[in-house]
């Protein structure tokens, strides 16, 4: 069984994340995805080893899925505005840790983590929202298509909607007849293929172009 397709995504996307430590003024939140691409595929590599040599990479998997869903509440803490909402935003991603290890090891320690992966892809949705809402009453226009925030958002919003009834209810159709299990693969690297290309727009609208003729500031 060879790595999924959108792993190569997964490569591109790292490798325009590196652009980031060339840019001057490159928001925070996105010097921390280079480090979390390469984990993501160095996982996929884990899950494709012990597919092959254990049958299982259930123990992998759900670690991933809560290091994955803190990262992108992290992330979405540095993108929001209100210091009011990034202060519970520390409060909602303690919560969420406690609560997947409390999953991980007592609850369902012999099954896929589905209610991690549900209320992390919930608390994703939620927070992305209120970032919408911040974006329409901001008062001054923003040009979205240089906004790293709005494609990373859109992308996460987009992939967390449509992966929740997959992922969320995974133990409900683990038994579920083969063409349905192929059909389900399918649209996840469908969703995945569409994640990592909208990460590697943001990057790709993070770069700051010299113009012909630009001078240096003087020092």
């Amino acid at each position: 069984m060879p790595l999924p397709f959108y792993n190569y995504f997964i490569i591109l996307s790292c490798l325009a994340s590196i652009t980031v430590f060339f840019q001057r003024r490159s928001p925070r939140y996105l010097t921390f995805f280079p480090y979390f691409l390469i984990l993501t595929f160095l996982v996929e590599v884990g899950f494709y080893l012990m597919i092959r040599y254990t049958g299982s990479n259930l123990i992998l998997s759900n670690s991933y899925t809560i290091i994955q869903f803190s990262f992108y509440l992290f992330v979405l803490k540095e993108i929001i505005s209100s210091k009011r909402v990034k202060k519970r935003m520390v409060y909602i991603i303690a919560g969420f840790l406690i609560f997947s290890l409390i999953n991980l090891f007592f609850v369902q320690k012999q099954d896929n983590n589905s209610i991690t992966y549900a209320i992390g892809s919930l608390l994703t949705v939620t927070v992305i929202i209120y970032y919408f809402f911040e974006l329409f009453r901001r008062p001054k226009a923003t040009d979205l298509k240089k906004d790293p925030a709005f494609w990373i958002c859109t992308g996460l919003l987009f992939y967390s909607i449509c992966s929740f009834p997959l992922f969320g209810l995974s133990n409900f159709v683990v038994n579920a007849p083969h063409v349905i299990i192929k059909n389900l693969e399918a649209i996840i690297i469908i969703l995945n293929c569409l994640l990592y290309t909208l990460f590697t727009i943001a990057f790709f609208f993070n770069i700051e172009f010299k113009k012909p003729g630009q001078q240096k500031p003087a020092q």
